[in-house]
């Protein structure tokens, strides 16, 4: 929009005169991850986004911990004459405290200086994201930034803490305010449990053993026992699956193969895997999911 842009008068809400609401929570989704105007607000819509079946797109940070705007004031430019006119208008940002584990908040180094689209749930349960030019409703791009830093000294509250960078001022132009169908607890009820998966031992003959427990806890977890609960996320070998499970107890041992839907071989040297845990426990839903981790022959 030019700052020279006709102005027409457009009149005031006879009986309205709210103000914004504090931002509560934000969700993040991959870039240009989108809804319709009527789908912006329901639950449905959302739990898509964060729980969808091989299909997650964002995830749900909880600021009821707190959050300070950190955008700059307008730049304002003085003549020799002393007259002034702003000469450039800063993108929003803001520094969050989240509401969530140590463990949880490990998570989230991998997302370090990334671009994503940012939607904001405000306080009175409201949805705020941007209008696109299609009529689509999308979250604000921006780039998120974690802190690796010491525990604060005085302040538990903020120990883990966002850094959201928003990117273009335009986006905040047009904006797209609207009645959340749903509660946040609801949303936060559907987004999978974490677990934490580690390495047991190195791959040998085929063979790599890895310990669950759910994120943050002692409490061992064992629903990963087929084959479908394990998803390789990326490699650098050609058809590379996990082909056999064994668990007990928390303690799986996973057979991974490369050609597996041919003649199945064990991964060689330089040869590698990253792969995720998960549970749809038979829906269209994942209901679990583990961190990723790096199988190296």
């Amino acid at each position: 929009m030019s700052i020279c842009s006709a102005y027409n008068y457009q009149g005031l809400a006879a009986e309205c005169q709210a103000m914004f609401r504090r931002v509560k929570a934000i969700e993040i989704t991959d870039k240009g991850i989108s809804n319709t105007v009527a789908q912006f607000p329901t639950l449905a819509a959302h739990k898509t986004i964060v729980a969808a079946d091989g299909a997650v797109t964002g995830i749900l940070i909880d600021f009821s911990r707190g959050y300070e705007k950190t955008t700059d004031e307008p730049e304002v430019t003085t003549s020799n004459l002393g007259f002034k006119e702003k000469t450039f208008d800063p993108p929003p940002s803001l520094t969050g405290y989240a509401n969530i584990s140590m463990c949880d908040y490990k998570t989230f180094f991998d997302a370090d200086g990334k671009e994503f689209d940012v939607r904001l749930y405000l306080n009175d349960g409201k949805w705020m994201g941007t209008m696109q030019s299609d009529g689509t409703v999308k979250g604000f791009r921006a780039t998120l930034m974690v802190a690796y830093d010491l525990p604060p000294s005085d302040n538990a509250q903020q120990s883990f803490k966002f850094m959201i960078y928003f990117q273009d001022v335009e986006e905040f132009k047009t904006y797209h305010v609207t009645d959340s169908a749903f509660r946040l607890s609801e949303l936060k009820d559907v987004i999978p449990e974490g677990i934490d998966i580690t390495l047991n031992t190195a791959y040998t003959a085929g063979d790599v053993i890895v310990n669950t427990k759910k994120r943050c806890t002692d409490e061992l977890f064992s629903d990963f026992d087929a084959t479908t609960n394990w998803v390789v996320v990326e490699t650098n070998a050609d058809d590379v699956d996990v082909t056999v499970v064994s668990t007990t107890a928390g303690v799986n041992t996973l057979t991974i193969k490369k050609d597996s839907s041919g003649t199945p071989a064990n991964l060689d040297s330089g040869d590698y895997a990253i792969i995720q845990g998960v549970d749809n426990a038979g829906g269209s839903y994942y209901e679990y999911v583990s961190n990723l981790f790096k199988v190296e022959a």
